[in-house]
């Protein structure tokens, strides 16, 4: 599980509110899933897919 999840937790040292959590899955090589809560509080979820053309 190690390989498949990123945590991201990113803070403004000049003030205490603003902060970002953010969580990564990789579900396979060709799509994750992004969850995340900003500054306000307000969490988003998106599903990102990627596709490789040669």
């Amino acid at each position: 599980m190690g390989r498949n999840l990123t945590l991201t937790y990113a803070t403004d040292v000049d003030t205490t509110g603003q902060q970002l959590l953010q969580a990564e899955v990789a579900i396979n090589r060709h799509v994750s899933l992004v969850v995340a809560r900003d500054e306000s509080g307000v969490f988003s979820m998106v599903v990102k897919a990627t596709r490789r053309f040669r």
